[in-house]
């Protein structure tokens, strides 16, 4: 999720190492049909790739909880760190005919909450586990911490202080 997020700010915070790779070589790494090519050589990413972001960290975590509270496409949209940006759950077949599957109780379950494709197995939801009940559990903590953020009366501290209460 950070990855992702971090990728699709403008400017963009993280390079996509999987296109850099693919844009500037010839020689691709195949592991059962799935092409796991990626720039690896740190030392070198300087000169694909420069960041021109220049957003504090506070500021990046502010805009990081209200992209995944009120901006993220949930019902279409799948984080792609190999595209780097949101893709289509359309264009994954990751739709609504396609997202059932019986457990053990014989139990129709939704597999296809929240969608982030795995970089390298990209038939591979990374989101799976994430149903309903706990989908919302997660953007309500989204939604809670941009609330307390914009809380014009909390010191920094009395915000991460909130930020870190347990719900009982």
């Amino acid at each position: 999720m950070i990855i992702h997020f971090l990728q699709i700010k403008e400017p963009p915070v993280l390079p996509n190492l999987q296109k850099i790779y693919l844009d500037n070589f010839i020689e691709y790494e195949y592991i059962d049909d799935f092409n796991v090519s990626f720039f690896e050589n740190i030392d070198e990413l300087h000169k694909y790739w420069n960041s021109k972001n220049n957003e504090s960290l506070g500021e990046l975590l502010v805009e990081f909880f209200k992209y995944y509270a009120n901006d993220f496409p949930y019902i279409t949209g799948v984080a792609s760190i190999r595209v780097g940006n949101i893709i289509t759950k359309e264009e994954k077949k990751w739709t609504r005919e396609h997202q059932f599957e019986i457990n053990k109780s014989n139990s129709v379950k939704d597999r296809y909450w929240f969608c982030v494709e795995d970089p390298f197995e990209i038939t591979h939801n990374l989101g799976r586990p994430v149903d309903r009940k706990s989908l919302f559990r997660i953007r309500g903590e989204f939604l809670k911490a941009v609330k307390i953020i914009n809380n014009k009366n909390l010191t920094a501290l009395q915000v991460l202080e909130k930020l870190l209460e347990k719900n009982i």
